[in-house]
């Protein structure tokens, strides 16, 4: 059987995955949705408001798949990021 992660797993992973800019995740209706943004160093959104089913975001195959998608949405914009590693 898979290991599904804890919510504050799903948040800690989101947050560190795009380091250095800031990235603020919230966790909302019950602990069933999340939501989060990334920001440059002036506070600009780098990524839209995203809104996850954290139910899907609490598998880790497709939460890793999901962050490295965004990841390279992120750097084509122009941003360097620090290498992320996904651990669970």
């Amino acid at each position: 059987m898979p290991k599904y992660l804890e919510p504050n797993e799903v948040v800690e992973a989101i947050e560190n995955a795009f380091s250095p800019l800031e990235c603020r995740v919230e966790l909302f209706d019950h602990r069933n949705r999340l939501g989060f943004c990334v920001f440059d160093i002036d506070g600009n959104a780098v990524l839209p408001l995203s809104s996850w089913d954290v139910r899907w975001a609490r598998q880790p195959d497709r939460l890793r798949s999901r962050i490295d998608v965004l990841r390279q949405r992120v750097e084509e914009e122009g941003y360097t990021l620090d290498p992320w590693a996904f651990s669970v």
